[in-house]
């Protein structure tokens, strides 16, 4: 199989400091969602974006993103309407049928070039967040840790839905942990 091929696509967290990344990865785990958003997608149509570009390779370079993320399968992705971008030159924008445009992306190099991101989007305002499909992508194993800990009581029980409601002492709590992997250097 070629490295720069992967059967997953990943959601980068963007922020300006490594606690905004924690707190934005802690939203996504308590609200069991990741928010759409349009600011970089022309028509105002709200996505969530992800990357084919494999993990490990991604940040070698340097850009936006945080070393935070979650992973999911690109089956999964293309099942709830995922599909790859289009890059292409502004001008031809019109050219799309509107079914289509919100999968338009700027191409006009040398200028303007993210095709190395490789990008795929679902054009939703949300997208549920499960520990069965989303594996969380942390830069080290203290901050995976914070993630485990941080929501084993009744905050975390509550969002994985492991605790039954009228348990309450927790006697049939069952952890419905999510997964995290921690991204090597």
């Amino acid at each position: 199989m070629r490295l720069d091929i992967t059967e997953n696509l990943c959601h980068w967290i963007k922020a300006s400091s490594d606690d905004e990344a924690v707190d934005r990865i802690c939203s996504i785990i308590s609200q069991r969602k990741i928010l759409g958003a349009n600011g970089f997608v022309k028509g105002s149509f709200d996505c969530v974006c992800f990357t084919e570009s494999p993990y490990i390779e991604f940040h070698k370079q340097k850009h936006r993103y945080r070393k935070y993320g979650v992973m999911v399968s690109k089956e999964w992705v293309f099942k709830n309407g995922g599909r790859p971008v289009i890059y292409q030159p502004e001008n031809e924008y019109h050219l799309l049928p509107e079914s289509l445009k919100w999968r338009h992306v700027s191409f006009e190099p040398p200028h303007i070039d993210f095709s190395w991101e490789r990008e795929w989007r679902i054009n939703k305002k949300e997208i549920d967040v499960t520990p069965e499909e989303f594996l969380f992508l942390v830069p080290s194993e203290e901050i995976g840790n914070l993630l485990w800990t941080e929501y084993v009581d009744d905050k975390y029980r509550n969002c994985c839905g492991a605790l039954e409601e009228n348990d309450d002492y927790g006697k049939n709590w069952v952890p419905a942990p999510f997964r995290y992997r921690v991204i090597s250097e």
